[in-house]
């Protein structure tokens, strides 16, 4: 079994981490995505309702000037004087006082001039410019859009009068009689710093870029670019401010993008143009884009941590189980699995262990088995050994008594007798290396007086090995095949070499002949299948194969008209090979 590679739960884990950590991650991505247009339509509401109220302020701030002319350009005596009824000097202090508390309530008293048809002054609060000289005479400038008119026209210009301030624009109203003659006009300059404090009180002129102009484009008023006052409005946007009374246009800057914001005062005409630079948007992409770096990092951060440690809670358990699989695999029937759980796995658990306790249990009944079994294998093939060496043993001392007449046969009665009394009598089945050359001495010496020492014996086994215990009869039915079939049709004298020794952890025993041998037929089939001829060898390697398993066999080198070398080998180690 392969050692886990923990891939149940590294996935565990990495669904868990994707679990906890997509929703949040598309969440702030939908979030930073919008921030941007959500910022912008923020900026632009916020400044389209200062261009509201800007504008709004405005209009109403020239109302109550619109109210002044009105009332001014309706004063009965004002008309007498100026269609020369009556002297000036005999109503000077009533028109005087009527205007005074006609812009007492108001916050900037601008100057007002009051003029008769040819353009001079016959009432001014404040030495009338000199840019109005000759324009009535000419029709020019406001004094022909006031001819033009019957109402109150507003007339932007720029100057700067004879006080020092700047004007950007003038209201006036032509005077006319009961008759509607022209009789006059009335002229109010209004100041570049009223409409700059109503701009600057309602808008900030540092976020926003702030402009004021009339329905033909001519800047009235640049809140920070005053040397644009007085000329029009060079913008590729003008023709999409004139189709709309309010909108916002995306402008790209060289270096910071724009939003130019546009509302049109419906009564006066006038539209408030405001440009606001959305680096603002920016510099709020990048704060948010740090911090959502920062946050995903966090979230992330947790979310491994929970993930990992709720992974672990699930996987604890069934890591449990494989390690108690492995055990029983590795042959652990002892193993017990405790996971204290009445969920699925705890069900789990139960089968486990029952499932260990009935294999336990079968494997004990089927090791009892083979135990048994073996045990009458080896019964059996003991007792095809014994009635087939007493029968060749007989035949030895039968033909011995006939052709000798000597007393040998007391000798092979002898050995005979030995050999029937720690074989058929005894119950061991294993004997030690020197009990086991004793025996083999036995049955050698039989076999000697039977072939009239027609074959000679060279023992050599080491000394060290003599204790060990080895299966009984495991020598002699090697020993007997090289006898009987080996020197059987050979001329010159047998010799039968048997040595033993140890080596790394084994006990290895090989005898020698140099008899007839064997074919490459008779080896194929010499213990392979059972045989008359090779009975002896069969048994002693299914023997081995049984008590030491398949590894340890009986191993054949032979060349026909040669010999023969069989080996068998034997493990130190087993508890069946030493002598406890």
């Amino acid at each position: 079994m392969q050692k886990p590679k923990k891939a149940f739960f590294h996935k565990l884990l990495i669904f868990f981490i994707l679990i906890s950590i997509i929703p949040p991650l598309i969440l702030t991505f939908l979030g930073y995505t919008f921030s941007s247009k959500i910022l912008q339509d923020a900026i632009y509401d916020q400044a389209h309702d200062s261009l509201i109220q800007i504008n709004d302020s405005i209009n109403e701030f020239l109302m109550e000037y619109k109210t002044v002319i009105d009332i001014v350009e309706q004063d009965i005596p004002l008309q007498e004087v100026l269609s020369h009824h009556v002297s000036l000097d005999d109503y000077y202090y009533q028109i005087n006082e009527k205007i005074y508390f006609l812009l007492a309530s108001k916050k900037y008293k601008f100057p007002i001039y009051i003029l008769n048809q040819k353009g001079q002054a016959v009432y001014e609060t404040s030495p009338l410019p000199p840019i109005y000289k000759g324009q009535a005479s000419s029709s020019w400038g406001v004094f022909r859009k006031m001819n033009d008119s019957n109402d109150v026209v507003l007339y932007p210009h720029k100057f700067i009068n004879n006080t020092g301030n700047t004007i950007v624009f003038t209201l006036g109203k032509r005077i006319v009689n009961d008759t509607g003659q022209s009789i006059g006009y009335i002229v109010i300059d209004i100041h570049r710093d009223a409409i700059l404090n109503i701009m600057n009180t309602l808008g900030s002129s540092k976020v926003m870029d702030l402009k004021l102009i009339d329905p033909f484009f001519y800047t009235i008023t640049d809140a920070n670019h005053a040397h644009q006052e007085g000329f029009f409005w060079n913008s590729p946007f003008r023709e999409e401010v004139s189709k709309e009374k309010q909108g916002k246009i995306y402008v790209e800057g060289n270096k910071v993008p724009k939003l130019l914001i546009y509302h049109t005062q419906s009564q006066s005409e006038l539209t408030l143009i405001a440009t606001v630079p959305l680096n603002i948007v920016a510099e709020n992409n990048s704060y948010l884009r740090e911090k959502v770096i920062l946050s995903f990092l966090l979230s992330l951060s947790l979310a491994i941590l929970i993930s990992f440690i709720f992974a672990k809670h699930m996987v604890r358990p069934i890591s449990k189980l494989a390690k108690s699989m492995k055990k029983v695999e590795e042959g652990n029937l002892t193993v017990r699995v405790n996971l204290n759980r009445n969920d699925e796995l705890g069900v789990l658990e139960n089968s486990f262990n029952q499932m260990v306790v009935r294999l336990k249990e079968s494997m004990d009944n089927t090791i009892e088995q083979q135990r048994q079994l073996r045990i009458a294998e080896i019964k059996i093939l003991q007792a095809q050994i014994n009635p087939h060496f007493l029968y060749n043993t007989l035949d030895a001392i039968k033909w011995t008594a006939k052709l000798n007449q000597v007393t040998e046969i007391s000798d092979i009665v002898t050995h005979l007798g030995n050999l029937l009394r720690n074989t058929i009598n005894s119950d061991q089945e294993f004997i030690t290396v020197k009990e086991s050359l004793a025996l083999l001495n036995h049955y050698l010496k039989i076999q000697e007086l039977r072939y009239n020492d027609g074959f000679e014996v060279n023992m050599d086994v080491a000394t060290d090995i003599m204790d060990y215990k080895i299966p009984k009869l495991i020598l002699q039915p090697i020993v007997e095949n090289a006898v009987v079939h080996g020197f059987e049709h050979i001329e010159e004298k047998g010799i039968l070499h048997i040595t033993g020794y140890e080596k790394q952890g084994d006990i290895y025993f090989e005898i020698h002949d140099n008899g007839i041998g064997m074919t490459e037929e008779q080896l194929a089939t010499a213990i392979n299948k059972k045989s008359d001829e090779h009975i002896g060898l069969y048994n002693v390697d299914q023997r081995l194969r049984l008590y030491y398993g398949e590894f340890y066999k009986v191993m054949i080198e032979s060349t026909y008209g040669t010999g023969t070398t069989i080996t068998i080998r034997i493990p130190v180690n087993s508890s069946l090979a030493h002598e406890n």
